[in-house]
């Protein structure tokens, strides 16, 4: 055998073993027509526990924000279930952390707007800040399952092809 065919042989080797690795994350399946709006319903509970510390005490916002954990948890363990795992965000392939880490920088910036910004902006209305907030994760979510995951797949797939 000789040091080229063996070479060659490693690296179709380390392609199998990379194409395994990426299986978690492109065999996810779409999300339901329902999910993104149950995410931004929790984001936006998250936002309303916050508003109401500030304005009702401490208590209503606990209750509020842990209503908002454990639904998220429970949408998670559905997730999981759905997925059959949950792939690690850390050991992602770079085409998938990409898209991660568009989502959570978006979805940071909705959540200090709502933070920082809704209970200081003149709202003629004080409760219309939690629309905006429901109403931006919304197409946030469905531009991220729809298109960034989406193209992150396709670009991962193509480049183990």
């Amino acid at each position: 055998m000789t040091t080229e065919h063996g070479a060659a042989e490693r690296r179709a080797e380390m392609r199998a073993i990379e194409r395994a690795e990426a299986l978690p994350y492109t065999t996810i399946p779409p999300s339901r027509p329902w999910e993104p709006f149950l995410f931004a319903g929790f984001v936006t509970l998250v936002i309303l526990g916050v508003i109401l510390s500030r304005h009702e005490g401490l208590i209503w916002a606990l209750l509020i924000d842990a209503v908002a954990i454990i639904g998220l948890n429970v949408y998670l363990r559905y997730r999981i279930r759905l997925n059959k795992s949950m792939p690690n965000a850390a050991a992602a392939p770079p085409e998938i952390k990409r898209a991660y880490n568009k989502f959570g920088l978006w979805l940071i910036v909705i959540l200090l707007a709502g933070i920082v910004g809704l209970p200081f902006a003149p709202l003629p209305w004080p409760w219309f800040g939690l629309v905006l907030v429901f109403l931006a994760v919304l197409p946030l979510y469905r531009v991220y399952d729809k298109r960034w995951y989406a193209d992150a797949v396709r670009d991962l797939e193509a480049r183990l092809a």
